[in-house]
């Protein structure tokens, strides 16, 4: 009989330090929880937006926390975000909450024609139920919605107001 049917009921704890999750606790935790962590470098020179450990987590956080009061625990959410820091808090809030976070470029509104059906097509295989967003593209929802009514049954949420 091989070591794993003879332990199995003995199984070690997962260090779950050793996880995105938990390499985060241990830096908002640690010395250097305030020094910047993730840089983003705008498209204008001297542009860029600093998050440290400690606003990550703190960001990470209430995302999970509102992830899990709309019950999306094992869920997937769809991240339509504009390339910038709030979509490494999506990311680690949906990490945070036992989510599965699944990535996605927003709809351009200057090509819906094109954009809305890829978008439609990552939404059905991912059976997306929630979309974490930035107030500013939620307001463009409406719009979206006359293009694709579909959208409405998603829970759309806009994390940077949180």
């Amino acid at each position: 009989m091989s070591a794993l049917f003879r332990h199995f009921g003995r199984l070690p704890v997962p260090d779950f330090s050793r996880t995105l999750p938990g390499v985060l606790l241990n830096l908002a935790a640690g010395p250097s929880a305030h020094a910047p962590l993730y840089t983003f470098l705008g498209e204008v020179d001297g542009d860029e937006t600093v998050l440290s450990a400690f606003e990550l987590e703190v960001r990470a956080r209430r995302i999970a926390a509102a992830l899990q009061a709309r019950g999306a625990v094992g869920e997937r959410v769809l991240l339509l975000y504009p390339p910038g820091l709030d979509y490494i808090a999506g990311f680690f809030g949906c990490l945070y909450a036992g989510a599965v976070a699944v990535p996605a470029y927003p709809p351009d509104p200057m090509r819906l024609e094109r954009t809305l059906p890829r978008l439609r097509a990552i939404i059905q295989d991912a059976q997306a139920s929630v979309v974490l967003t930035t107030s500013g593209i939620l307001e463009l929802s409406d719009f979206v919605f006359e293009q694709a009514p579909d959208f409405r049954a998603l829970h759309w949420m806009a994390t940077d107001t949180l």
